[in-house]
C-alpha cells in the first residue's frame, strides 16, 4: 500500500478491507528469436467500510493489475482511508479467484494463470482445515492398518 493510504494491524470499524494476490510472474517467451513478454499479474479484492466485523465472505469489488495494486487501491478508497489487508487465514482465494473467470475473458496464459493459483490455494485451504479439524480417513486408515494387522 502507499504511504496516502492509512494501514492498519487489525480490524476497525469504518475501514476498508482489502486482499491481493500474484497470479503470475513477468516471462518471457521465446519463439525463435522473437520473445513474447508477459507482464506480472495480481488480483485483488476490496470491502466497503462496514461497522460490523462480518466473515469475508463476498468482496465489493475486484480487479487484475499488472504488478502490486497499490495505485488502483488507492484510486478507489481515496487518499489517507484507513484499510486493512486480511490476513494469509482470513482469506478464501479457491473461491474469490472463480470471480475473474466466471465474470470476464482473458488471453489463456492469464485464465490458466487464474486456475493454477486457484488450484494450489484450494490444497492449501484442504491442509488448513484438515489440520484445524483432523483428518476422519486418516484416523479410518489407522484403524483398518489395525484390524487387517498390517499397522
Amino acid at each position: 500500500m502507499t504511504s496516502a493510504l492509512q494501514e492498519l494491524s487489525h480490524w476497525e470499524p469504518g475501514c476498508w478491507c482489502t486482499a491481493s494476490i500474484r497470479l503470475c510472474e513477468t516471462r518471457i517467451e521465446w519463439e525463435g528469436d522473437r520473445g513474447t513478454r508477459y507482464p506480472e499479474q495480481w488480483m485483488y479484492v476490496l470491502w466497503r467500510p462496514t461497522a460490523r466485523a462480518l466473515p469475508w465472505q463476498t468482496p465489493d469489488g475486484w480487479g487484475i493489475t499488472i504488478g502490486p495494486p497499490v495505485a488502483e487501491l488507492a484510486e478507489q478508497v481515496g487518499s489517507g482511508a484507513r484499510v486493512y489487508r486480511l490476513a494469509e487465514a482470513e482469506c478464501l482465494w479457491s473461491a474469490w479467484l472463480s470471480i475473474p473467470l466466471v465474470c470476464d475473458r482473458f488471453e489463456p496464459w492469464l485464465t490458466e494463470a487464474l486456475q493454477a493459483v486457484q488450484a494450489a490455494q484450494r490444497l492449501r485451504e484442504q491442509e488448513h482445515y484438515g489440520s484445524l479439524y483432523g483428518r476422519r480417513q486418516d484416523d479410518f486408515q489407522k484403524f483398518l492398518r489395525q484390524v487387517t494387522g498390517l499397522g
